[in-house]
């Protein structure tokens, strides 16, 4: 009795559950990217500013905001093969072309990593700057990490400025290798362009995945 009863629910649950799935592929399938990152639908009316928040694809961003540990790994990695990144993101043609600001979203995150600590209210980099128009716009918790790892330089792949190799000696601590160093601003830029390609593309049919979800 209670195997046909599950059956039966199941039957009856199926029809009702296919039913309410198409209906919100119907409503949902106009909402989509447009190139200013916005999620808009049919009507051009806007849903969201930028998608989930910060504008990264969900596929993407696991290889940028993950656990301390994990995200120190990608560092590592990427600054290690620091060459190998920047001819796979194209950097030098990007900051021939002239389409991205290089600057300006970096010195409005450099301010509000500063004015954080003190408490003082200043708008979040990505609610200013498109994080497809200017490098450098991303998210504080990004940027936080990726200055955390620039200082404190574990794996000893950051080349060190000047006055820093003067006040550390050689600028390795024990059991680190001399390796390969990239200076920090270029593994700055490096980064922020690897943020920017885990933007989601223009086009993505995003209310599609989330009534499928």
């Amino acid at each position: 009795m209670a195997g046909r009863e599950g059956l039966i629910d199941t039957a009856v649950k199926t029809s009702r559950s296919g039913y309410l799935q198409r209906c919100l592929i119907k409503h949902l399938e106009g909402i989509r990217i447009h190139y200013d990152q916005t999620v808009r639908g049919s009507d051009s009316s806007i849903y969201q500013f930028l998608y989930g928040g910060d504008g990264l694809d969900v596929t993407r961003q696991k290889y940028l905001l993950e656990t301390s540990k994990m995200q120190d790994n990608l560092f590592f990695f990427a600054a290690e093969n620091h060459e190998a990144l920047s001819k796979r993101v194209k950097f030098r043609e990007l900051e021939d072309s002239g389409f991205i600001d290089l600057k300006t979203a970096s010195a409005h995150m450099k301010k509000a990593l500063k004015t954080k600590k003190r408490d003082v209210p200043i708008p979040p980099t990505t609610s200013i700057y498109n994080p497809a128009r200017f490098l450098g716009s991303t998210s504080e918790r990004f940027a936080q990490g990726l200055n955390e790892y620039i200082n404190a330089n574990p794996h000893g792949v950051i080349k060190a400025s000047k006055k820093d190799r003067e006040a550390r000696g050689n600028g390795l601590q024990d059991g680190q290798i001399r390796r390969r160093q990239v200076a920090a601003p270029r593994f700055r830029s490096l980064m922020h362009m690897r943020y920017l390609r885990s933007l989601v593309d223009p086009g993505e049919a995003v209310g599609l995945l989330a009534s499928q979800g």
